[in-house]
Order: C-alpha cells, then structure tokens, then sequence
C-alpha cells in the first residue's frame, strides 16, 4: 500500500496484507482516517517526536526464523512523563508480533486470547506454570505513532496491568472497557540490532521490567553443588584407601656425607598423586646446613630438585635473649604420581661447625590433603552466596519504582 500525505508530501510504500482502518505519515505524524470509501481523511498532527528513530516503518527483521516487517510504530506515555515504544511486526501470513522498547530494553510480545488473563484481577497469577507478580496497574496515553493500523488509535488513556516473572511479562491493556492480553519475553539489544541489521540501538538504562539477571541463581547453584559433591566422591574414591607411604628415614653424619650424595633404596609408590613431604633435622646452634633433595623417576629418568636451610641462632643483646630460626624444617614436592622413585640427599653443614654432627632426613609421601579439595568448595560457598546477595540487590532495583514490590519493607 502507497499513501502520501497531504501535508508534507511524503509517500510511504509498504505490503500490508490487513485492512488498515488508520494511517500516520512517518514524516510528519499526520493522522488519517479511512472512510467507508477507501479514502484517508485527516484528522489530527501528533507533535511528539520519538527520541529514537532507527528502526523505521517498512523495516524488515528476522526473529525466532520468522521475517516480520515494521507496519506501525506507537509511543506511548506516562503521567510522570515516561515513554516507551511499541512496533507491531507483521509476518507473510498477516500474523502479528509487538515489540517493546523502554530505556533501552526490549520485550518480544503476543496477543492471547486466554478468557482468564484478561478477567481475572488478582496479585499473582500462574500462567503455564509460572506465577507472575503485579508489577504496575497504570494509565497511559499515545503521545505518538507512525504507519498503517488495523484499528483506531485511541484517543482517551489505555489502562493498564503489568504482571511479571522475568524474564516474562503478561500485560492487559483495557480500552473502552475491551481488554486485550499480551504475552512477552525479554529479549536482548543484541538480538535486535542483529534481526533488523540496525547501525544503532538505544543503551540501556538501569534495569528493565522483565530483564533477567546475569545468572539463573537455581540452575547455578545446582551446577556448582553437583561440581562439588563430584569432586569431594572423586577425592574420596581416589584417596579413600591411602596411608602415609615412609620412603625415607635416615641418619647422614657429616663425617661421611657432608656435601657428598646419599641415594636412597628404589620405592615403589602407588595410587593417586599426593606430596611428598621431606623433614629435616640437624643439631645447629648458631650456624647453617643445607640439604638439596633430587626426586628421580627410575623409569622416565626425570628429577625433581629441592633444598632447604636449617638454621639457628641465639643470643643476649640489650639485655634481652633473643633466637631465630629452628633446628626442624620441612618441605613439600607436590603432585608426586605412581612409579618408582628413589632420592638422591646431599646435605651439608657451615665449615666452621664442629659441634653439629648429623642430619635427620625423612621423606613421606602423604595421604592426600583436603586442603585443595576445602579451597574449591569454600570458593564455589562464598561465590553463590555473593552472586545470590547481588540478585536480590537487582530485584530491589527493578522493583524500585513500583507500588507494589516486595522489598516495600526492607
């Protein structure tokens, strides 16, 4: 259909496959009113001027693999001065889709004719197993519209009713006392500019009636506790059976192993992968030794190097004792696997200590720890907890401007 306006002469050419009983020029927002013989006749000029203008009427996008084309735009208002877009898609078979668009956000939506969503009146209605609760109960007023229209727009104020459960949206609209019902889904900018291949979409602003948060808190949780009751009865299954593995006990004199290597008997160690834990002994007292640990694979002939100092020293300054170091240290080589090992021990004192004598040295491969295990889970804990304390902190947001919100109270 091809109308051009009497007032600014502006044409506008698009398939329409509806009888249009209105018109609004594009250009000039001039309103016209077909009469029983086919004509337009004007009737108003609406002076409101929608801030955004890229999707335009006779645009064509592609959603949810349907093609709908723009065949009408209305703004529509608020007392407190809010307004909001609505574009009435249509397809090839002349079905109808609306989408919404406030501050940036935008709703997917579809007219109903379910009897009980447009009678009933109550706070919370479960619609295909989803409750929704009132968001807004409201009048509005068309402060603009653009393109052809299968009905009249009205003149007097539309009220009305907004149930959500995002990221749905049921939405009654009530005009001359005919209600009409639509169903409707968030759906994402991203979407949008991607359908309708437009340069440019509104930026959100703050959070949308029915925009869903980053995570779906249930599904997440459930998630993240299976991950961790798999790691804990992974844990358990692998290391349930493990005892402390003594591969190591000796007593190294100086006098024969100072700065010379020790190499231990071949151990065979098996199962799952755990530390060996080396502690070392030695007598100093005020002065230094040294031990240097080589872990060898006997099969892959890889060597794992380690050392450790033990030191000690004490005395009387200022009038105080004072000490530091200590005569024990230990040390882990982490992730030690199945396989035979044997240990290469070099140890070695301070040339000028002739009182210290010997070095203890014990290696045991360990029972698995928890500890790693116990950091998992704490992290995955402290993380829903912070994720949960953030979604209620956006559901405050979203319901901030309604009546009827649930944290009135809090």
């Amino acid at each position: 259909m091809k109308v051009t306006c009497y007032q600014c002469d502006t044409a506008t050419d698009i398939d329409v496959n509806f009888e249009v009983v209105q018109f609004v020029c594009p250009g000039c927002k001039s309103v016209y009113l077909s009469n029983k013989e086919g004509d337009f006749v004007f009737r108003k000029q609406y002076s409101y001027k929608r801030e955004y203008d890229g999707l335009k009427v006779g645009q064509k996008g592609t959603l949810k693999n349907v093609e709908y084309t723009i065949t009408g735009i209305i703004v529509k208002n608020i007392p407190e001065n809010f307004f909001w877009t609505e574009y009435i898609l249509t397809d090839a078979a002349g079905n109808f889709r609306y989408l919404s668009e406030a501050n940036g956000h935008w709703i997917l939506l579809e007219e109903t004719e379910d009897a009980h969503l447009a009678s009933t009146k109550l706070k919370h209605i479960t619609y295909n197993d989803v409750t929704y609760s009132l968001y807004e109960s409201t009048s509005a007023t068309i402060a603009s519209a653009e393109g052809y229209f299968d009905f009249e727009l009205p003149v007097k104020t539309i009220r009305m009713t907004e149930h959500i459960a995002p990221p749905y949206i049921i939405s009654k609209e009530n005009i001359n006392s005919e209600k009409t019902v639509f169903t409707g889904e968030h759906i994402s900018k991203s979407k949008i500019k991607k359908a309708f291949k437009a340069d440019y979409v509104p930026a959100t602003v703050g959070i949308g009636i029915v925009q869903p948060f980053v995570f779906n808190i249930r599904n997440l949780a459930l998630i993240l506790c299976s991950c961790m009751l798999l790691i804990l009865l992974t844990h358990l299954f692998v290391y349930n059976d493990r005892e402390e593995n003594v591969v190591v006990s000796k007593d190294l004199h100086f006098s024969e192993f100072n700065n010379k290597e020790f190499i231990s008997p071949s151990f065979t160690l098996k199962g799952g992968a755990a530390p060996l834990t080396v502690a070392v002994f030695s007598e100093v007292d005020n002065s230094w030794a040294n031990v240097q640990v080589a872990l060898v694979n006997e099969k892959t002939s890889e060597e794992i190097y380690a050392n450790k100092d033990v030191e000690y020293y004490h005395g009387y300054t200022d009038g105080e004792n004072w000490s530091e170091g200590d005569k024990s240290e230990d040390f882990s080589i982490c992730g030690v696997s199945a396989g035979q090992y044997h240990l290469t021990i070099t140890p070695q004192k301070a040339p000028e200590d002739n009182s210290n004598t010997y070095m203890r040295v014990t290696a045991v491969w360990n029972q698995a720890s928890m500890w790693n295990v116990w950091v998992i889970v704490i992290t995955i804990i402290v993380f829903l907890v912070i994720v949960y304390y953030l979604s209620v902190y956006f559901e405050k947001q979203r319901w901030a401007e309604s009546v009827n919100s649930p944290y009135i109270n809090d």
